[in-house]
């Protein structure tokens, strides 16, 4: 029922925006049921191909979720409003 609501908010919207923090590729304990790694990783392949994706990592040392690896996206390692934005805008020029 989650994964139907969330691809079903997914399809609906034009961006995705991933906070990507420090444990953002740590396995869930449903991860089979979930069919990724944890919910923003489910998250980032349900958007790929559906919309603009923009990463803030909340610093430049924490990875992206590993199903982004080899996508395009717009990413910003800080999480300011400013920040945001930007990202956001140039997430158009990745799709």
């Amino acid at each position: 029922r989650i994964k139907a609501v969330l691809t079903s908010k997914i399809n609906q919207a034009t961006h995705t925006l991933i906070i990507a923090g420090e444990y953002v590729n740590t396995l869930h304990e449903d991860r089979d049921e979930i069919g990724c790694r944890n919910w923003v990783n489910f998250e980032a392949k349900q958007s790929i191909g559906v919309n603009k994706i923009a990463i803030v990592k909340l610093n430049s040392n924490c990875d992206i979720p590993d199903e982004l690896c080899d996508d395009a996206y717009s990413s910003i390692d800080s999480f300011t409003e400013d920040n945001v934005i930007d990202v956001l805008n140039h997430a158009s020029d990745n799709q």
